[in-house]
């Protein structure tokens, strides 16, 4: 299947092409406004980048792995933890589908007689956002996890009610559907909205055109080639970006941070008996590090990326980590 995608801010047009063709989801931005906002961007304009939808074993299609996906970049950016449904069974996600299914998040105020998109017969009718039904199954999805999973932190501490904050910011939504009468499927999407500021003040005027056709057609077109994979354009963009610096700067503080609770650590380990000996690999409860110093130069080499570098002696030790951004950071029992 195909879709052209079209989006307005202001006076702003930036459009992009979709496809789906042997499990794989292509897309790439067909055009896009000089802004300095999204010059991280301008550097993919009309290149394209790939996401497995599946993947193979044995002949056999499978659920891709979310471990190492994308879905973790996404998770890392935007503070999303992509290991939710690795944690929820399968009658648990059946459940949740089903309260997904009866939620109530448009409402329909006009209908209009069908029309054909891409020679498709469709309905065509007009929707708003239901703000209350969203909220409803924002809270009602929140205390489903949270009760499945009041014994996991990850699940029990499940909050995606931010949404609802963010709800108050679209003013003025309106939609247009076109769905095909024998498939249900969509051929046509047309979205307007005022976005506005925390302060109601509206910043600009957004529209979003998306169509789609082609549903379920044999391809007659291969692959594009030289396409990224997500993977590849996360690392790329979010690397080259401002927003790769402020993650590396965060890393870095992480690493700095967890370097000198160890060497702090590391003295109340000597003062207990009276040598460093042992002191990189301990795992015994110090203070309020129940891991020890090995549990927090595990934390450091996670924000790193990188092996932390740990040496101990009787008299002396010393640790090591890769910074993000650039060289390295040490600290020792002689106070650096």
């Amino acid at each position: 299947s195909y879709a052209d995608l079209f989006v307005e801010v202001g006076s702003l047009d930036i459009g992009a092409e979709i496809r789906t063709i042997d499990n794989n989801f292509y897309a790439q931005i067909t055009k896009l406004p000089s802004l300095s906002l999204l010059a991280g961007f301008s550097d993919f304009e009309k290149k394209w980048i790939y996401f497995p939808l599946s993947s193979k074993e044995d002949g056999e299609e499978t659920e891709t792995n979310l471990e190492g996906s994308p879905l973790d970049m996404v998770s890392e950016i935007f503070g999303v933890d992509s290991k939710i449904l690795e944690l929820i069974t399968p009658e648990q996600k059946e459940a949740i589908y089903n309260l997904t299914k009866n939620a109530k998040l448009i409402t329909v105020v006009d209908k209009f007689t069908p029309e054909k998109i891409n020679d498709v017969l469709s309905y065509h009718f007009a929707f708003v956002l239901n703000k209350e039904g969203i909220t409803e199954y924002i809270n009602s999805l929140k205390n489903f996890i949270n009760e499945i999973g009041k014994d996991n932190a990850t699940l029990s501490s499940f909050d995606p009610t931010d949404i609802i904050e963010d709800l108050e910011l679209i003013n003025n939504f309106l939609g247009e559907a076109w769905i095909g009468k024998e498939n249900y499927l969509p051929y046509k999407l047309v979205v307007s909205l005022d976005n506005m500021s925390t302060e109601g003040v509206k910043e600009s005027d957004v529209k979003i055109t998306a169509v789609f056709k082609d549903w379920d057609l044999p391809q007659g077109i291969e692959a594009p080639l030289g396409a990224l994979s997500l993977e590849e354009f996360f690392a790329t963009f979010v690397e080259s970006s401002p927003l790769g610096d402020a993650r590396n700067k965060g890393a870095d503080a992480a690493i700095k941070a967890n370097l000198a609770s160890a060497r702090a650590q590391a003295e109340i380990y000597y003062d207990k008996s009276m040598s460093y000996s042992g002191v990189c690999s301990n795992g015994d409860n110090i203070q309020t590090y129940a891991g020890g110093i090995k549990d927090i130069l595990s934390s450091a080499e996670d924000a790193s990326g990188s092996t932390v570098i740990c040496k101990d002696s009787k008299n002396e030790w010393a640790a090591s980590a890769k910074l993000k951004s650039d060289g390295y950071w040490c600290v020792d029992s002689k106070g650096f």
